[in-house]
This record gives structure tokens, sequence and C-alpha cells, in this order.
């Protein structure tokens, strides 16, 4: 049995349903970023100071699984970044996806990464190394690529073991892209490049979130069908 709501009880229920979907939004949201930037040395048939664009895709509504590590937090989002994309010369290398990023926040030495706060696109303490790519630059396939932004002074990730929507490339000490034609570890077969442009292009709220907000508007109509009638 279905049981009639006058129009002045469902309008203050959809108000609170749409609030609660605009809430919901701003904390889950899937994000991409634009980067851009010089290569730092020659390797693999692309020559030093090569100019190479990019993109990452995360979704900052990932629960994080946090341990302590050397006096601060080691917080790992799995399957958190949906696309990872870098393009020199006119030819695109792309990670395999999803992948986990992992959020070190307020680090101490003695460690095994940098001092302060850190992202990347890959476990650094897992060994496992990051996700394979796929593509090639001059007719070379590196086995992957990957990012990585770093504050010294800890103070950019201290969100409580969240993703930051919003990524400011002032706000680090370095940010780069890797790129590694060898196994894991090899530092002889890795270019590090650092990024001179990050720009957030598109932010957009998960499905579930569209959903609820449409039944907050469709509810909303329904009792203005309700007050004209």
């Amino acid at each position: 049995m279905f049981f009639s709501r006058p129009a002045s009880a469902i309008v203050p229920l959809a108000t609170a349903l749409l609030l609660s979907t605009m809430a919901t939004s701003a904390g889950a949201t899937i994000v991409t970023y634009e980067f851009s930037g010089l290569t730092s040395m020659a390797m693999g048939g692309v020559a030093a100071n090569t100019a190479f664009t990019g993109s990452f895709t995360y979704d900052t509504g990932v629960a994080a699984q946090s341990t302590a590590y050397n006096g601060g937090t080691q917080n790992i989002f799995d399957n958190a970044y949906s696309a990872l994309t870098l393009t020199i010369g006119g030819n695109t290398v792309s990670s395999t996806v999803p992948g986990d990023l992992a959020l070190y926040d307020s680090v101490n030495p003695p460690h095994s990464i940098p001092v302060g706060d850190s992202l990347y696109t890959f476990q650094p303490l897992s060994g496992g190394g990051p996700l394979a790519s796929t593509g090639s630059f001059a007719g070379l396939t590196p086995n992957y690529i990957y990012l990585g932004f770093v504050d010294v002074g800890g103070t950019v990730f201290s969100s409580g073991g969240s993703l930051p929507g919003n990524l400011n490339l002032a706000d680090f000490d370095s940010a780069f892209i890797g790129i590694n034609y060898g196994p894991f570890g090899a530092g002889n077969t890795t270019t590090i490049s650092s990024l001179r442009t990050l720009q957030l292009t598109a932010a957009v709220p998960e499905p579930e979130s569209y959903a609820l907000m449409l039944a907050g508007l469709a509810m909303i109509s329904l009792a203005a069908r309700r007050r004209r009638a």
C-alpha cells in the first residue's frame, strides 16, 4: 500500500535529499588533471628536454587502508586511479588501470620514502612496483610510468586519510613523472622528469550522487504539481 504525502511534507524532504547529495558530491568526486613538462634526460630514444603532456584521473571517494609508518601514516587507496597517460612526440603510453594510490602523511626520518607528505600512483613499500604500461616512445615500450608528489613540509595531505580533490603544483617541493625501461628499482633505466604545469580539467560527481540529485528534483517537481492542483 502506498501512502500519499502532502506537498508541504515533500518539499522539506526533497530539499534535505538535495543538500545531502551536494555534500556527498563534494566529498566523493572523480577528478582529472592534465600536466606537462620537459624530459630531464635522454632515454629510450627520447631526447632530453623533449616536451611531454599527460593526464591523471582518480576518485576522491575511495576509502583509505591506513597504517602507522615512521611517525606518520601510510594510506593505501585500492583502485583509486582510473587513468594515467603520458604523450611524447605524438606517441602515448598508458598505465594499465585501475591502480592503487599511496599517500604518506607526516613521515619522519629515517625513511624509505621522502620526509613529509607524498602521493604516488603505486605502493613504494610493496616491492611490486607500478602497474605495467602499454604503448611506446620512439619504438621502445616502457615497463611502466608513474606519478609522484612530495611536500617536505608535511602540510598538503593532512586530511585524515582522504584523497584531496585539489592538487596545486606550487604546494609541492617536487612533482614528477617517472618512465622506466627496466626492472623495478633499477635506477639506471629510469628517467624522472619534473612537472611544469598541473591543471584540474574535470571534477565529476560519482553516478550515485546524480541518482540522488535526480530523485530530489523529481520530488520537488511532484510537490509543485500537487500545489497547482
